[in-house]
């Protein structure tokens, strides 16, 4: 291959990576005395993850919400969220099911819905960011295969886990990051929409 084509391969592929990060992104409004988060263009559901769950095998996911002075400054409000993301092979649908910080079961649901189901019930507590001073936000992911239970019962999930260790790969993970922020200019929740998670 010539110069001048190595060099457009080179642009074509930066030029995709750019716009899928581009394509991502992550706001921000209040509801009472919290801070919700929405991601848009990101599918943590996908590859070896997603290959896992559709052979039967359930995932972990946690998720980190995090708000900073600045991109790389001190933490002013953090939560943790932690899921159990398993897919029913012969109905073809996801079941995610919450254990921290409050347990909730959602199932039946496509992977969209899935995906929703985790992003769309992130919130910060506001007590501790300044309404005027400018914030950033990071919103972090992991995705780890579950652990079967010690005794439990051998089902196909656990016959594919088993079989499938030796060629098991990294972790799902991923970041998206977005500021500054500033609390008094967001957008507010009307009272009656959007409220509290349950």
């Amino acid at each position: 291959m010539s110069l001048l084509g190595r060099v457009c391969l080179l642009a074509v592929v930066i030029a995709g990576v750019r716009s899928d990060i581009l394509a991502q992104s992550l706001t921000a409004r209040t509801n009472g005395d919290r801070l919700r988060v929405s991601v848009e263009g990101v599918r943590f559901l996908s590859g070896d993850a997603l290959r896992k769950l559709r052979d039967g095998v359930p995932v972990d996911y946690v998720f980190r919400l995090t708000a900073l002075t600045s991109r790389v400054g001190s933490v002013l409000a953090k939560a943790e969220y932690r899921f159990v993301i398993s897919y029913d092979i012969f109905e073809e649908k996801f079941q995610v099911s919450r254990i921290r910080p409050t347990p909730r079961v959602l199932s039946h649901l496509s992977l969209a819905a899935a995906e929703a189901a985790c992003v769309d019930i992130l919130e910060l507590p506001i007590q501790s960011i300044s309404s005027t001073k400018p914030f950033w936000l990071r919103w972090e992911y992991e995705a780890e295969e579950s652990k079967p239970a010690e005794n439990s019962e051998v089902s196909l999930g656990g016959l594919v886990e088993i079989f499938s260790r030796k060629t098991a790969k990294e972790p799902s993970r991923g970041v998206v990051e977005s500021g500054p922020f500033i609390l008094s200019n967001l957008p507010r929740i009307a009272p009656g929409r959007g409220g509290t998670n349950p």
